[in-house]
């Protein structure tokens, strides 16, 4: 334990950079514990992983910002994580009292720039996918079958256009002033 003449303390160091400094070669940890068995723990070991964890019964890691005594994020010990709730109920579960908004974005003019995949758990991509091309400008949705975007409509950003598909064929489509083309 070393108290440097700037106030910062080092453990493992004589020259410590910070109020609190703790070197060692091994895996090292800092925790910090409630009387009893709750604690939380700082790690940083030889795999390169940083960790952050709960320890003790109900453990759960919790995350607030500013001066805010509200709970921000939470994530519960089966990996729930809850923005805005405190109890999670999902892998991702968003709650807000006015609007819940979740934003994908991406690059611009660039193909598939934004998208959501909702996929069964297979080693084959299979499920679905909202998608923004920010190339074409269109908004499609559709399933994934074996890996593949199987487009079923898409819409232009602007509004002038919406086109059905199936098998990857465009069956209908309907453009701003009302003409509809089939198999076009």
């Amino acid at each position: 334990l070393h108290l440097g003449f700037n106030q910062n303390v080092g453990i493992g160091t004589t020259n410590p950079s910070a109020k609190l400094e703790v070197r060692s070669t091994d895996d090292t940890k800092i925790k910090v514990i409630k009387t009893g068995s709750i604690a939380t723990v700082l790690g940083a070991y030889d795999s390169g992983e940083s960790r952050l964890s709960s320890e003790g019964t109900n453990g759960f890691t919790t995350f607030y910002t500013g001066s805010s005594t509200s709970e921000k994020v939470r994530i519960d010990e089966s990996g729930n994580v809850g923005i805005g709730t405190d109890s999670p109920t999902a892998k991702l579960h968003i709650k807000d009292d006015a609007i819940a908004l979740l934003k994908i974005e991406g690059g611009q003019n660039v193909v598939d720039s934004a998208r959501l995949e909702l996929l069964e758990q297979s080693s084959i991509r299979y499920g679905a996918v909202i998608k923004y091309d920010g190339n074409s400008n269109l908004t499609s949705i559709g399933g994934i079958d074996s890996g593949v975007d199987r487009d079923v409509m898409s819409f232009s950003r602007s509004g002038t256009s919406l086109s059905l598909k199936t098998n990857s064929t465009n069956r209908l489509t309907i453009i701003n002033g009302g003409n509809v083309g089939i198999g076009t």
